[in-house]
């Protein structure tokens, strides 16, 4: 689990990734993920959203589909110093060295404590007051399946994701 004893300022992509469980993330690798869209604002803040979708194996019987959402709240800042640099090279730098807030709809995150670990840690987007006492007593891990295989393969979307940007930002490119 990430380290809930101290205050963190920011969880990079990486913290998460390593904090993953082994059995979440072998379970990853058979996760089919796309991007789906981008979220401009969140309320009054200019903070980037990127929504994904992913689909659970029909080898283990669910089939199941998901909705997930990273939030990059450093990137403008991370994106106006680094002006000289293409827009996909700053969304990458943003992703891995920025500040990440993550969310996911399936079960796990919420009923495993993913999704209080994300809150009481800063990198959730959603607020949960509720401790998986009965599910994750130890709290081991950090995210989902599905989140662990987006995060670990955000950079085959950074084109996606850029040319969602270019829509937004044409007056900052």
């Amino acid at each position: 689990m990430i380290r809930l004893t101290k205050i963190l300022d920011e969880v990079f992509k990486d913290d998460l990734t390593k904090e993953t469980e082994d059995k979440r993330e072998k379970r990853a690798s058979s996760i089919q993920s796309s991007y789906s869209k981008l979220y401009h604002r969140v309320g009054n803040k200019r903070i980037r959203t990127f929504e994904f979708k992913s689909k659970d194996p029909s080898s283990d019987g669910s089939g199941k589909s998901h909705t997930q959402r990273i939030q990059i709240p450093d990137f403008r800042e991370i994106s106006r110093k680094h002006k000289g640099t293409t827009l996909k090279e700053r969304i990458k730098l943003a992703t891995e060295a920025g500040d990440v807030k993550v969310h996911c709809t399936c079960e796990d995150f919420k009923y495993k404590g993913y999704e209080w670990m994300a809150d009481a840690g800063d990198y959730g987007i959603i607020k949960q007051s509720i401790a998986p006492n009965e599910r994750n007593p130890k709290l081991e891990g950090s995210v989902c399946k599905h989140l662990h295989s987006i995060l670990e393969n955000i950079d085959s979307y950074y084109s996606d994701i850029s040319t969602d940007l270019r829509k937004f930002l044409k007056k900052d490119i």
